[in-house]
């Protein structure tokens, strides 16, 4: 575990659809696109996020990148998904094709309530094995300390 202190983030470029997607190019990629350009995925862990890392992994021609050394998938773990659902399913289904194609995953989690406290890297590979949903700091405990509490109760659909 790695803490990253705040002002000292690493400065990434991120995708365009747009620009990336509107040149006419058949395989998806844009012809300014240069092998030292670096793209991250957002990764919610639902199913838009699924889709687009594995239509990525599956259909090269959709891809606005050159190859996987360019790609960084970024997840927040705030200590409550879903532990029946979600965090199985994405061990199971998700981290084994990250781990095939050598895909750059990085675990994080807010350190505290304040942005000063800082974000604790979980992880940073190319072979997830196991994700860590507790976090560090929980979406929970933020809302209870604001008295904001849920708004539904039971399952929901």
């Amino acid at each position: 575990i790695m803490q990253i202190p705040v002002g000292k983030r690493e400065q990434l470029s991120l995708i365009d659809p747009p620009r990336l997607l509107s040149h006419g190019n058949t395989a998806g990629i844009s012809p300014s696109v240069s092998p030292d350009e670096v793209f991250v995925l957002s990764y919610g862990m639902g199913v838009e996020s699924d889709a687009i890392l594995k239509r990525w992994i599956t259909q090269p021609e959709t891809r606005p990148f050159l190859n996987f050394d360019q790609l960084i998938v970024v997840t927040s773990q705030v200590g409550e998904e879903h532990l029946s659902d979600t965090i199985p399913n994405v061990e199971e289904f998700t981290l084994p094709l990250l781990r095939k194609h050598g895909i750059r995953f990085v675990e994080l989690a807010r350190r505290g309530h304040l942005e000063a406290d800082g974000i604790v890297v979980l992880q940073d590979t190319r072979a997830p094995a196991k994700l860590h949903p507790e976090g560090v700091y929980k979406l929970s405990d933020e809302l209870l300390a604001c008295g904001t509490v849920p708004q539904f109760w039971g399952e929901h659909i």
